[in-house]
């Protein structure tokens, strides 16, 4: 999650002029974190199958049942909370950037 706070963060920082608080920044900025949480979405998933794999054999295997009926629903609600937090900071950043740079 850190990596995920620093990347935007430098993205922002390192492209002032791109992330702009207008239709053409704030889409921009929407693509780019749109990307790099799209790959995340592959550290999640794989993240959720490995907490049931660590559960005892007794529970895993209804966990495993339950995790692919919501897997769906989980990865759909952290890119949209991902791409929401993300494109914040990614906007944010610039705006320092300009301000302060």
């Amino acid at each position: 999650m850190l990596w995920n706070v620093l990347m935007h963060a430098l993205m922002g920082w390192l492209g002032p002029t791109y992330f702009t608080y207008t239709p053409e920044g704030i889409g921009m900025a929407i693509l780019v974190v749109c990307l790099t949480q799209g790959v995340d979405q592959i550290r999640v998933k794989k993240d959720k199958y490995l907490e049931v794999d660590k559960l005892p054999a007794s529970e895993r295997t209804s966990a495993s049942k339950a995790l692919d009926g919501e897997i769906k629903s989980i990865l759909i609600k952290t890119f949209a909370q991902n791409v929401l937090l993300f494109t914040a900071l990614v906007l944010i950043t610039a705006y320092l950037a300009r301000t302060n740079g």
